[in-house]
C-alpha cells in the first residue's frame, strides 16, 4: 500500500534519458535541453505546464555519441500537460520491431517506483516462457499489465498476483 502511495505522487512525472550533461550546467542550459526535447518532438514550449524538473541519477555516456549525459525528471502541473509530452515521444518501435535511435535520440519514461520498475522486469523475463502471453507493460496510468496473446489485459500490483495470472 505505501508503494501504491509512492507511485500515486509520482503520477505527473516524467523521465528523460540521454539528455547530454556538463558538470557546469546553469539552469539556462538546463532550460535549453527540456526546450530542445518539445522541439524534438514537434510540441510548442510552455513553461507554464511544468511544474519543476532537475538531474537525476548518475552521469553515464551515450552509447552512440560517447557525450556524458544525466538523466532529467519532469513534473507537470496537469494530466494533460504530461500526457500530451508522453504521448508525443520518440517510438523506437514500430509494429513490434525495434527501430535503431539516431545519435541525438532522447527517450522517456514514466517514473516508476524502484517495486514496480523491478516488478516488471520480472514479469517480462516470467512471460519469455509462456505462449499465451504476449508481453507485459506499464500503461499510462504507472498500472503494471500482461497483455495475452487473444487480446485480453490483465492488470497486476504484486509478484502474488503476476503468478497467479502467468499459471493460470
Amino acid at each position: 500500500k505505501a508503494d501504491s502511495n509512492k507511485q500515486y505522487t509520482r503520477r505527473y512525472s516524467l523521465r528523460l534519458h540521454n539528455i547530454s550533461y556538463q558538470p557546469d550546467e546553469s539552469s539556462n542550459d538546463l532550460d535549453k535541453e527540456v526546450e530542445k526535447c518539445y522541439t524534438a518532438m514537434d510540441i510548442s514550449y510552455d513553461k507554464n505546464t511544468i511544474d519543476r524538473y532537475h538531474r537525476i541519477g548518475m552521469i553515464y555516456k551515450n552509447k552512440n555519441t560517447g557525450k556524458d549525459c544525466k538523466s532529467i525528471i519532469i513534473k507537470f502541473r496537469s494530466w494533460s500537460a504530461r500526457q500530451k509530452f508522453y504521448q508525443s515521444r520518440p517510438r523506437f518501435y514500430v509494429n513490434g520491431v525495434k527501430k535503431k535511435p539516431g545519435n541525438d535520440s532522447f527517450s522517456v519514461s514514466l517514473d516508476l517506483t524502484k517495486r514496480n520498475y523491478e516488478l516488471l522486469k520480472i514479469a517480462k523475463e516470467k512471460i519469455k516462457i509462456n505462449n499465451n502471453i504476449d508481453y507485459a507493460f506499464v500503461d499510462s496510468n504507472c498500472s503494471l499489465a500482461i497483455k495475452f496473446k487473444e487480446g485480453r489485459i490483465t492488470h497486476f500490483n504484486s509478484l502474488d498476483q503476476l503468478d497467479m495470472i502467468i499459471n493460470k
